[in-house]
């Protein structure tokens, strides 16, 4: 069983989770695509926030990576409309067992052949 396997197996939410979550709003068509590299600070190594910010972001079909840092951050990059970014950021403070306490970001250069949001490790 490979560790995404695993991961997915200890983290995965219960079926009817979605049931507990508001509805995903209606995001604006015309939002500009950006890439934003964010740093997240607080219990964000241990609780899948990984797996949970890879799952999110691929519903919401945004491009990227996530990975955890060695001094106990873990850094992301999005890449996708403005609106869907600032919501995956709120949204994963909501998530169980994820307790963020602050979140750096900075704008990059959009990468415009990137198709795909995934854990790093």
């Amino acid at each position: 069983m490979s560790l995404w396997d695993k991961l997915h197996a200890k983290f995965t939410l219960p079926a009817d989770y979605e049931l507990q979550t508001p509805n995903l709003p209606h995001f604006d068509p015309n939002a500009p695509i950006i890439r934003q590299e964010c740093f997240f600070s607080g219990r964000v190594q241990g609780v899948g926030f990984r797996f949970q910010t890879a799952e999110l972001a691929q519903q919401l079909g945004l491009t990227g990576w996530v990975k955890n840092l060695d001094d106990g951050r873990v850094q992301a990059v999005f890449q996708g409309p403005s609106d869907k970014i600032s919501f995956i950021k709120k949204a994963l403070a909501h998530r169980p067992y994820i307790k963020i306490t602050h979140i750096t970001s900075c704008e990059l250069a959009v990468v415009p052949d990137e198709h795909t949001f995934e854990p790093r490790y």
